[in-house]
């Protein structure tokens, strides 16, 4: 299998105790980057040639089975990412812990060896490896020139859309993210 682009959603899991509250509020933590306190809620993936497929839904074990038994069958190399290495898979990794699933293949976790391993981020190479200041993922394909078609929601209206069961924004935001990486995969290879 030649490379998948992959993208995730998460949204802030419900605290039950305020000493974590009190623990949030100290160390200034955005729950929604923070695999403790958050959930993913969509996996996206988009093979080469092929519209995007998005899994998603509440029960998010069930979501980290189905993504690692398709990475099982598909065995892609590279995995693509936008921020990959500094979020999708160690959020990925970190889930599935919690959640008692195992992970079916080793996706490259460490920035430092992404030169010839299965994992390809395209924000890592626009920052030369952290040289640069990050960009995100929309201007640097504006910037790049690579179309950026239809409005979606923003990430700070993930949780909100999702709150209310409106998964289709989510979705859409989700396709949109794995279309623009895979163009902008296509340049930067």
């Amino acid at each position: 299998m030649s490379y998948v682009v992959l993208d995730i959603e998460s949204v802030p899991l419900k605290i039950p105790d305020d000493s974590v509250w009190i623990y949030l509020s100290e160390k200034a933590t955005v729950r929604t980057m923070h695999p403790v306190f958050s959930k993913v809620i969509t996996i996206g993936i988009k093979k080469p040639d092929a519209d995007p497929e998005v899994i998603h839904g509440d029960n998010e074990k069930e979501l980290l089975e189905k993504f690692w038994d398709l990475m099982n069958k598909l065995r892609p190399n590279p995995i693509v990412t936008y921020n990959g290495y500094g979020y999708d898979i160690p959020f990925l990794t970190v889930r599935s812990v919690i959640n008692k699933v195992k992970p079916t293949i080793r996706i490259e976790p460490n920035k430092w060896r992404m030169d010839g391993s299965n994992h390809f981020d395209c924000m890592l190479v626009l920052s030369d490896k952290g040289n640069f200041l990050n960009v995100a993922q929309e201007i640097a394909c504006r910037m790049l020139g690579i179309g950026v078609s239809g409005d979606t929601i923003s990430g700070s209206q993930i949780e909100e859309c999702y709150n209310k069961g409106d998964w289709k924004p989510i979705i859409d935001r989700c396709k949109r993210d794995l279309m623009m990486t895979e163009e902008l995969y296509k340049r930067l290879k």
